[in-house]
């Protein structure tokens, strides 16, 4: 079987920290040639937070129509009318579906949040992928609520897992269907996801190297040994050295290393520091 691999886009900023949309054709080229099988715009790791509706409606737009990947749209949203408009809009792009977490800021209980994620999905005919990531969202999705949801919806085809609690990915993978695709967010628990069953892996990395790409298809192919040594030599230490800036400036300055972009940053995202650039200067390729 061969493992699904998704890149979270960074949205390249120029330096008044605008979306610069040549910058993103470049980075979809790039990846287009990178062995990945989709494409994932407007999630964390692409600031959706900090971009206006408009802004979120225009950049799905352009991803759709520059890529032919398949797309992933982030649609999250703290409101399910925003989430809803955001989910129609993706669908009528012909994006491949949404990715949702739970509405975020106030925090929802089990009842709100299943008649949160209810009222998106009882709107359109699109597909979706929930997206688990309490450290962001501040909930955590109870894993009878996304089986209750997949069985209810024909639509939900499965979870982005970001929560780096491997307890909770293994009992969803124990209690899941393979109808129910698993997804690992955390490029460092890759490899352990996929020995463990999980379908693939939706990392931040692929912006930048292609080393997640090299572990997926040795790990495909049976040599467990090689790629268990790209996960130490290469995963681990390339995720420490990006994580050693606040979240996700140290993927955006990798981004536009790797692939020559003359990025800005958006308020308040700010540039890492000349140690945290030199660290992670250290396991790319600058684009010629």
């Amino acid at each position: 079987m061969t493992s699904l691999l998704i890149t979270p886009m960074i949205t390249p900023f120029d330096s008044r920290g605008n979306i610069d949309y040549d910058a993103a054709g470049l980075l979809i080229r790039r990846l287009e040639s990178s062995r990945v099988d989709a494409l994932f715009p407007l999630g964390s790791t692409g600031l959706f937070p900090w971009l206006s509706v408009e802004e979120r409606k225009k950049f799905t737009e352009f991803v759709v129509q520059h890529t032919r990947l398949p797309v992933y749209v982030g649609v999250g949203s703290p409101n399910a009318e925003e989430a809803i408009l955001l989910s129609r809009h993706a669908e009528d792009c012909g994006a491949y579906c949404g990715v949702i977490m739970p509405p975020y800021y106030i925090r929802p209980g089990r009842t709100e949040m299943r008649d949160f994620f209810r009222s998106v999905f009882s709107s359109t005919e699109f597909r979706f992928y929930l997206y688990n990531i309490p450290q962001l969202a501040g909930t955590q999705i109870p894993i009878d609520l996304a089986l209750e949801l997949k069985d209810e919806f024909d639509g939900v085809l499965g979870m982005k897992e970001s929560s780096a609690d491997m307890r909770y990915f293994s009992d969803l993978n124990a209690s899941r269907t393979k109808k129910f695709k698993l997804l690992q967010g955390q490029d460092d628990m890759l490899l352990a996801s996929l020995a463990m069953g999980a379908d693939g892996g939706v990392c931040g990395t692929t912006n930048l190297t292609s080393d997640a790409q090299n572990l997926r298809d040795l790990f495909d192919r049976g040599n467990f040994l090689e790629s268990s040594a790209i996960h130490n030599k290469k995963v681990v230490p390339l995720m420490h050295a990006l994580n050693l800036s606040t979240f996700p400036s140290g993927y955006y300055y990798g981004t536009y290393r790797a692939t020559g972009i003359s990025g800005g940053y958006r308020t308040p995202m700010s540039e890492p520091d000349q140690s945290v650039m030199l660290a992670i200067d250290g396991f790319i390729t600058p684009s010629s």
